[in-house]
């Protein structure tokens, strides 16, 4: 089960969160066991990167708690439904306020098979996102469509349905909170295959509803943001013909199928070491990146760019890679001047995001290739910004601040593209 997080603004990245959903498998000491063996196989890295949950049956619960907290793992749990009665007569009822006491964080709400099995209707798991709101849970509401509703090609209104149905009601502060995890329920159990595009052909329509149930609260957010000044003018003053939002891509890894040479980690390590200059305030990454333990890369990699912005004059165009960031850097109440130069570049060392900014740049260097006429790297790749987005205040943002821009050197991003191939 995978989910993203809500927000008040349309342009926040999001946290993956990873949710194992048990449903009704193992007993409270093959519980411990299971989580025990999880914590040990997740690296300091994995939990930075990705949020990780489990969700195991009511009986265990407690056991889990118990080994949580008393061996401080970085692994969170919930619950997998609960009633909408906060008490009483409800025999087999288990309510918000039990779960809570026991340290949950999240319950799942909504799931196919309750409502399929159970007969819960968008009704019942509208009063079931509020049940558990009432008690500081946050609830992963699952939505989705069967072969039927896919059949009819309808899946985009009846997914779009299913959320503005679960959130009637819900204030907008309380909804910023909540986990909406898109499960394509046509594709399980009948040999059918989601694709990535399935799913985001869905999800972004989701994106979209909730912009419009609560446009109020997405203007008041993306204001800041849209007003902060980027070395280049502001989003704002971006026109849609030189944004492209959004940029999936899917890369091979050492040829993908057809498997020539060898990609590792230490492979990327050595080609910054070669092509970054040692005052570059990411050249430290490259040593950090030889700490990785990772086995040689295969496959494909797949993922989204938030977008890609034209700027420049006309006929001579740079595009920039943008990414949001929500990171909070330090505790406690924040102010931009926590998001300085020297703060988010401690920052991108610490989450890995040079790496994915390279290879969100090596994304971008092949689409060019075939889309720019006389394309030239050195002109025409214009390094990447990372937007802290909670270091963003508008037009008095202090310089330098909430904006992290890197200029990978174009040969950098050339010769990364050739080692992902699996050309030397």
């Amino acid at each position: 089960m995978m989910g993203a997080a809500i927000t008040g603004g349309g342009a926040t990245a999001r946290k993956p969160l990873m949710a194992g959903n048990w449903k009704m498998n193992k007993h409270h000491l093959e519980a411990i066991a299971l989580v025990q063996k999880l914590d040990f196989s997740l690296r300091r890295e994995d939990h930075d990167a990705v949020e990780v949950v489990v969700l195991p049956p009511f009986v265990d619960l407690r056991s889990v708690q118990t080994l949580v907290d008393g061996d401080k793992m970085r692994i969170g749990y919930g619950a997998q439904d609960l009633s909408v009665h906060d008490s009483g007569a409800h025999t087999g009822e288990v309510s918000g306020g039990m779960l809570a006491k026991l340290g949950c964080t999240y319950v799942v709400v909504g799931h196919s098979e309750r409502r399929q099995h159970h007969g819960e209707t968008d009704q019942v798991v509208n009063d079931k996102v509020k049940a558990a709101l009432r008690h500081g849970l946050v609830p992963i509401l699952c939505v989705g469509e069967g072969l039927g509703v896919r059949s009819l090609n309808g899946q985009v209104d009846h997914t779009v349905d299913q959320v503005g149905a679960a959130l009637a009601g819900v204030p907008a502060e309380q909804a910023r909170g909540i986990v909406i995890a898109y499960e394509p329920v046509w594709a399980i159990g009948t040999g059918e295959v989601a694709t990535p595009q399935d799913a985001q052909e869905v999800c972004g329509e989701v994106r979209l509803s909730l912009s419009e149930l609560y446009p109020g609260e997405l203007a008041d957010a993306l204001l800041p943001v849209m007003q902060t000044p980027l070395g280049f003018g502001t989003l704002a003053e971006v026109v849609p013909a030189d944004r492209l939002s959004e940029l999936d891509f899917e890369l091979p890894l050492a040829g993908g199928d057809d498997v020539r040479g060898e990609v590792t980690l230490q492979g990327v390590a050595d080609l910054l070491r070669r092509h970054l200059p040692a005052d570059d305030v990411l050249a430290p990454y490259a040593d950090l990146l030889d700490t990785v333990e990772a086995p040689p890369l295969r496959g494909y990699l797949s993922g989204s760019i938030d977008a890609v912005l034209r700027v420049g004059r006309q006929g001579q165009p740079a595009y920039v890679v943008v990414d949001y960031k929500t990171n909070r850097i330090a505790r406690g109440d924040l102010t931009a001047l926590h998001f300085t130069r020297a703060a988010m570049a401690a920052e991108m060392l610490r989450a890995h995001y040079p790496l994915q900014a390279l290879l969100y740049c090596v994304a971008l260097h092949r689409y060019l290739r075939w889309r720019q006429p006389g394309y030239d790297p050195g002109r025409h790749l214009g390094g990447v910004q990372y937007l802290f987005v909670r270091g963003m205040v508008g037009p008095q943002t202090p310089p330098g601040c909430g904006v992290f821009d890197w200029h990978p050197p174009a040969a950098l991003v050339v010769a990364v593209s050739q080692l992902l191939a699996g050309r030397s």
